[in-house]
């Protein structure tokens, strides 16, 4: 009875296990054409080590298997510990750039521009959608729900952007300020770091696999192909 116990307070406090991809992008690429990049995965993990011993924990060779499933080219970059946390590191790679909706493959996750020329939207294949649900099943400390999906965004345009925010939190000096729907917004001259909502992060992971991270209303408007 005490293991079964036991067992289960382990299974609920690796519920809240974390989880982060951050995706770096340029404000040009991201209209320009498509190119590969390379981001981050961040997954918290009960250990980096086996107790006792410099072997590398069973978390963290679970996650390295997996993870090399779901991104192909996924690079391992090693675990670190923070206070009483510890987060095992991925370089996974992505596209930067193009029309989405067109040129963003069943198995890439994309930053591009939105088919009217205004949106920088994200885009989750369906295929790594398909391989995430399908091993968060058997996966004992990730949880697709508390994946956060994080653009550091640089404005390289040479000016201040009008900018529309849909749902979003920018995250500035430590800390996290909510921004919903906000409407005639300046992106200066900076790098700022945005992670989207929980729900623009499910809709990717669990919906339809596109969600507005930005809009610029200013850009020239294109009107989308009829279908």
């Amino acid at each position: 009875m005490k293991k079964i116990l036991l067992s289960s307070i382990i299974f609920l406090a690796l519920l809240g296990c974390k989880s982060e991809i951050d995706l770096p992008v340029k404000y040009s690429q991201v209209f320009g054409k498509p190119q590969p990049s390379t981001g981050t995965l961040s997954i918290e993990v009960p250990d980096c080590k086996e107790e006792a011993t410099e072997m590398e924990s069973s978390s963290v060779l679970e996650a390295k298997q997996k993870v090399n499933y779901i991104f192909s080219g996924a690079k391992y970059l090693g675990c670190k510990e923070e206070g009483f946390e510890s987060f095992v590191s991925f370089e996974v790679p992505f596209i930067i750039g193009g029309v989405g909706m067109r040129d963003c493959r069943k198995n890439e996750i994309c930053v591009a521009s939105s088919q009217n020329n205004q949106n920088m939207n994200v885009f989750v294949g369906e295929e790594i959608r398909k391989k995430i649900t399908l091993i968060a099943r058997g996966f004992t400390f990730f949880d697709p729900d508390n994946l956060r999906i994080t653009l550091t965004v640089d404005n390289d345009s040479g000016q201040s952007l009008s900018v529309r925010i849909p749902s979003a939190f920018l995250r500035h000096e430590g800390e996290e300020i909510p921004l919903h729907n906000t409407r005639g917004g300046n992106f200066p001259e900076d790098t700022l770091k945005f992670t989207l909502s929980n729900v623009a992060s499910a809709q990717l992971i669990r919906g339809r696999g596109v969600a507005t991270a930005m809009e610029f209303p200013d850009r020239e408007y294109v009107a989308p192909p009829y279908k």
